[in-house]
């Protein structure tokens, strides 16, 4: 299966609620925050340790919808050089 497929796949929907739950190939978060990179990178890693997986920024945990980043959220995600973070891992990774 394509990237988007799969990303499409682990974010279908049941009503307003996402159908997949977290897991060892999926990690959600509601809001990015610079200060929590070191966070990010584990689960980086950890994926790549795995079968690969997706870390999706903007989604609310209970119950598990769509939010969106916010402003903030989204300035501090613009940010992030991805060159610093694909350096240290093989594999693809998509921002």
């Amino acid at each position: 299966m394509e990237f988007e497929e799969l990303l499409k796949e682990r974010l279908r929907r049941n009503g307003k609620r996402l159908y997949h739950r977290e897991g060892q190939e999926l990690e959600f978060k509601e809001q990015f925050n610079l200060a929590a990179l070191a966070d990010y990178f584990r689960d980086f890693a950890a994926f790549a340790n795995n079968r690969g997986g997706f870390l999706i920024f903007g989604v609310k945990d209970s119950p598990r919808e769509i939010s969106g980043l916010s402003e903030k959220s989204q300035e501090q995600f613009e940010k992030v050089d991805p060159e610093k973070i694909t350096g240290y891992l093989t594999g693809d990774i998509f921002f």
